[in-house]
């Protein structure tokens, strides 16, 4: 079998891709504490006793890591670090692959926009400083990735299996990230909606509406059954009233962490006894009193100033996409010049990202619409959280596929580029 140019190019990238989310890795290695600990232990709970829950911990993530946990344990980083940089690599394969399907039909594969918003993924240093830690963050943006392929490929040309398929990962993908869930819900309803019309008997139609739903819900079960079980109460998320807490702990909270540069700070001592207050309560009565005792607190705080609280909350949002550090807890004594590099040079991806945007806004006007959509979805649902920074990170496939465009445009422009010939490589399938 030979490979053409562009293929042993393509391969070469994604080699020095790989490494390179190693090399980061390891530039800074970071403490295993908080979150991972929670995820390890979740995990430890499926390998122990099949059916595990959490207050508000949810075993998709933990699943997926805990063949690596028993194999390896945790004396090491290595297994999930080389885990999480292969799937990272395959994030930026699935943005090439985006990036070259939304090419001209006439020059897909010959223009030079798949390229670079594959080497911009492919290189970017925001994803890879999570490769190391046991969190979900690498996971997360890979389900976000190959969801958007699939929706492409589903609005292009409508198929069964490719619903099926859809229904399943939308379904998923709350059970690793649960801010998704309103997200993931309304997607699964607008694709059924779409594949409705094409079924002419009013049978088929109720069968693939009551097959989709089935499918959609089958990874909510696991869940549902842990919770009945382990806290006697029906809950599709985890039982513990997270909106409320985040809520009230966001109210003491400006900036997410980290905020230093060499570790990471202490939470409010507000937050952290909210934090507290809501993991004490031993049932369900428990926990909804609790609930509804912040809730008051925060209506009263907010009551006081509301103005401050709708500023807090619309800096929030841009929080949430600044990126001040490339890593989670360590952040390995970097340089002011790195700082700033780090800083700059992610307002520069978005910027891009927006003159892509705006470029391809005639032409792809329903993938414009819906990533815009999607960029706004993550900026107002943790206008409530500790807007950390690594929460915007499942956007950014999406940010390199259209900074991708914004430069090649720009590079046309201005005669650094060309539009290509006709008759350029054809699109990889997906699903077909």
């Amino acid at each position: 079998m030979r490979f053409s140019r562009n293929s042993a190019l393509l391969f070469g990238l994604l080699c020095a891709g790989f490494l390179f989310r190693l090399f980061i890795a390891r530039l800074a290695p970071q403490p295993f504490v908080y979150d991972q600990d929670e995820y390890y232990g979740y995990a430890l709970g499926i390998l122990n006793k099949g059916l595990h829950a959490d207050l508000y911990r949810l075993y998709g993530y933990p699943l997926i890591v805990s063949p690596l946990i028993y194999f390896f344990g945790v004396k090491s980083a290595l297994p999930w670090t080389v885990f999480h940089a292969v799937l990272d690599t395959m994030t930026a394969l699935l943005v090439y692959w985006i990036a070259r399907y939304l090419s001209s039909p006439r020059t897909r594969g010959s223009r030079g926009e798949c390229w670079i918003a594959f080497i911009l993924y492919l290189f970017n240093p925001f994803t890879a400083g999570y490769v190391g830690v046991l969190l979900s963050e690498i996971v997360t943006v890979f389900l976000i990735t190959i969801i958007s392929a699939i929706l492409i490929r589903f609005y292009e040309k409508k198929s069964f299996l490719r619903l099926t398929v859809l229904s399943l990962f939308l379904g998923f993908l709350p059970q690793v990230r649960p801010v998704f869930i309103l997200a993931s819900a309304i997607t699964a309803v607008i694709a059924v909606w779409v594949y409705l019309p094409g079924l002419k008997k009013v049978q088929k139609k109720i069968v693939v509406l009551s097959f989709s739903l089935i499918v959609f819900s089958l990874p909510f079960w696991y869940t549902i059954a842990g919770n009945l079980v382990y806290y006697k109460q029906f809950s599709i998320l985890g039982v513990e009233p997270t909106v409320v807490r985040e809520l009230y702990a966001s109210l003491f909270i400006g900036r997410g962490q980290p905020f230093t540069d060499m570790k990471w700070g202490d939470w409010p001592v507000e937050a952290q006894n909210a934090w507290g207050a809501f993991t004490a309560p031993p049932d369900a009565a428990g926990r909804a009193a609790v609930a509804d005792q912040y809730l008051k607190k925060a209506i009263t705080i907010i009551e006081r100033d509301r103005i401050g609280f709708l500023q807090s909350r619309l800096a929030k949002m841009g929080y949430v996409l600044e990126k001040h550090f490339i890593y989670p807890y360590v952040m390995g004594k970097p340089s002011e010049a790195v700082k700033a590099l780090t800083y700059w040079g992610n307002i520069a991806l978005l910027l891009m990202a927006g003159i892509g945007l705006v470029a391809a806004g005639k032409s792809k006007r329903s993938i414009v619409s819906g990533v815009i959509i999607f960029f706004l979805y993550i900026s107002l649902a943790h206008m409530f959280s500790t807007s950390e920074e690594r929460f915007s990170l499942p956007a950014y496939p999406w940010i390199a596929v259209f900074a991708g465009y914004g430069l090649w445009r720009l590079g046309y422009l201005f005669g650094f580029s060309h539009q290509g010939k006709a008759g350029g490589e054809t699109t990889p399938s997906l699903l077909s």
